[in-house]
């Protein structure tokens, strides 16, 4: 009768799955963070959270996910809790919004709903309050309501 051999030790053919996935983790992070933004809005749930950086040093154009919009860092540092991306801190994020998928948005009669802290482009059109603007200055992020920029930035429809 012959007698089969057990290994006092498990032998593994596979690799352990947590070290698989923090493997994956890294790739992804390494190849999401040369996306364009458009590329960037179609992966946006790769990006990590705005509140798990909190306490963590981020560079420039680094992009967090918050609040279901995805952000790009405009400054590097350190993020704080109280600093969420938004009108309070408009000097810090700006939310990237897609105006390339839909050939139409951003025209006279397909303006872009403006929110604060957003990018303007040249040439597109917002609404904001039920008024539409042209945009007729870029500008990387407006902090301000479209009304108040009237004359620099925009003209009223």
């Amino acid at each position: 009768v012959r007698e089969e051999y057990e290994p006092e030790v498990p032998v593994s053919t596979q690799p352990d799955p947590s070290e698989v996935t923090e493997k994956l983790k890294e790739l992804v992070k390494e190849q999401v963070a040369e996306f364009d933004d458009k590329k960037a809005l179609e992966f946006a749930a790769l990006y990590p959270t705005w509140a798990e950086s909190i306490g963590r040093q981020v560079a420039q154009g680094e992009r967090l996910w918050y609040d279901g919009r995805l952000y790009k860092v405009l400054q590097a540092h350190t993020v704080q809790e109280q600093w969420k991306p938004g009108i309070d801190t408009a000097s810090l994020y700006v939310q990237i919004v897609d105006t390339t998928g839909d050939p139409t948005l951003g025209t006279a009669g397909n303006p872009i709903p403006f929110e604060i802290n957003m990018e303007l482009e040249e040439g597109k059109y917002y609404e904001q309050d039920g008024v539409t603007y042209k945009c007729v200055r870029a500008l990387a992020a407006c902090y301000w309501a479209l009304s108040a920029i009237v004359g620099n930035y925009v003209e009223k429809v």
